[in-house]
């Protein structure tokens, strides 16, 4: 097994000359073999190790002995340990997750706290080719698509690698009666009160029964074709994505002439995409979410993704967005945010004003000035315009890009806005032949002619 191992670390390229490998070490068979066999190769290899164990304090005793059993391992091999105790049941009821999920969530935590003291690392964990399987069904009976379907990948996120995903779990139980190894049992794998589990111990069993063949190697068979066509596709799909969006800070923008043309299964993949790039992962992404957002109609309909990630359907753009960073905080004025210069009416030909500058009768101005971002219900009275008119109204007849209405800045005394950024001012501080005072705004330096 040792061969096979290295084979694939080689194959996949996944570990470095003088990279630290951080193995996630729970002491039962799989992780324990894995530390093994990583142990036996790290001269080869050219690699040092470290153990993260997380004690999830849910099984008692049992789970204390499990620490304590690697810890010694360890320290009869010199490899460093980070032992971290977790209450995981504490953790799942104040996120409301399930305890698998906060006991992933925890590890992964773990793991990201060691790699700090690291400049070059991997994070080896123990899934195999029996995890696959249950994998595959676990997504199966969800609805997944190719994505869920091809199940455990080889390489996350550039830094998690998974060397034993070619073992079956009876080779790596082979493995440790070979090399003497005692690994710890958690008990609860036999109980079936959760799906993998039942998967585990009833679904493939029976179906190597019925079918009279290794189940677990065909299904893995089946997920190593599907990973070749999930590559294919993504490369298919980000070349669609460089041509037909734009990235600008927190957004993406979808021009929608060309995403029209695209087939119902671009549109999906080119959906997970931008929103993976935005959030970085696609947990608790739906098909049925992603259609809602293929299918949306009317311009301005908006799909939350997330507290912070939405999308919404312009004139011309589909956008993706994060909320929480596209509005300009509220705020009083500060030294920088905006230039504010008083003149006299005969001053005025002194300067050049840009299409960044204003000037505003002065004494129009009621109170201390701020800056902040549109409110709902916000009116304005467009320079040239006798009446009011609602700054959302505003955007939509002079077409500013969704994406903008949320970012222009707004000055505003303490009365009314006075000024839109890069749009028009107010006409009621409009310059008129009554005017003494004039004050120029800019977020700009003005520019003073000779």
């Amino acid at each position: 097994m040792v061969d096979k191992i290295l084979e694939t670390i080689k194959t996949h390229n996944m570990i470095q000359e003088g990279d630290t490998i951080i193995i996630g070490l729970s002491g039962g068979p799989d992780s324990l073999a894995l530390t093994n066999v990583l142990y036996t190769l790290k001269d080869q290899l050219k690699v040092s190790l470290v153990a993260v164990h997380i004690n999830h304090l849910l099984r008692g005793e049992a789970a204390d002995a499990d620490e304590r059993f690697v810890k010694s391992y360890c320290d009869e091999r010199s490899i460093p340990c980070f032992i971290f105790r977790k209450n995981i049941a504490q953790i799942a009821e104040q996120m409301k997750l399930s305890f698998e999920e906060a006991g992933r969530n925890a590890r992964y935590d773990a793991f990201d706290w060691v790699a700090r003291s690291y400049s070059s690392y991997k994070i080896a964990v123990a899934h195999n080719k029996n995890d696959i399987s249950e994998t595959f069904f676990i997504n199966l009976m969800r609805g997944a698509g190719i994505d869920g379907l091809s199940s455990i990948d080889y390489f996350r996120d550039n830094h998690i690698i998974r060397p034993l995903l070619e073992c079956a779990r009876f080779e790596i139980e082979a493995y440790c009666r070979v090399c003497n190894l005692t690994p710890r049992i958690d008990h609860t794998n036999h109980e079936n009160h959760y799906l993998r589990n039942k998967i585990r111990n009833q679904l493939i069993p029976k179906m190597d029964e019925i079918f009279e063949m290794d189940s677990v190697d065909a299904i893995f068979r089946s997920t190593e074709i599907l990973k070749n066509e999930k590559a294919f596709i993504q490369k298919h799909i980000e070349t669609i994505y460089n041509q037909v969006s734009v990235q600008e800070n927190d957004s993406i923008a979808i021009e929608l002439s060309s995403f029209n043309r695209l087939s119902n299964a671009e549109k999906y993949h080119l959906i997970r995409l931008c929103i993976k790039k935005m959030r970085g992962h696609l947990t608790n992404i739906s098909y049925d979410r992603i259609t809602r957002i293929a299918n949306l109609k009317r311009v301005g309909a908006m799909i939350e993704i997330d507290a912070c990630f939405s999308v919404r359907l312009g004139s011309d753009k589909l956008y993706f967005y994060n909320a929480s960073k596209l509005k300009l905080e509220n705020q009083t004025l500060r030294s920088g945010d905006l230039k504010v210069r008083n003149v006299s009416k005969s001053e005025l030909g002194s300067y050049k004003l840009s299409n960044t500058q204003v000037a505003i009768d002065a004494d129009k101005i009621v109170g201390k000035l701020s800056i902040r971002n549109r409110q709902s219900g916000d009116i304005f009275v467009p320079l040239g315009m006798k009446g009011n008119k609602k700054v959302k109204s505003f955007f939509i007849d002079e077409k500013v890009p969704f994406i903008r209405r949320d970012q222009l800045r707004l000055v505003c005394d303490e009365e009314k806005i006075i000024w839109i950024e890069d749009m028009r001012i107010s006409d009621l501080v409009k310059i008129s032949s009554d005017t003494k005072n004039i004050c120029i705004m800019t977020f700009q330096e003005l520019v003073e002619l000779d």
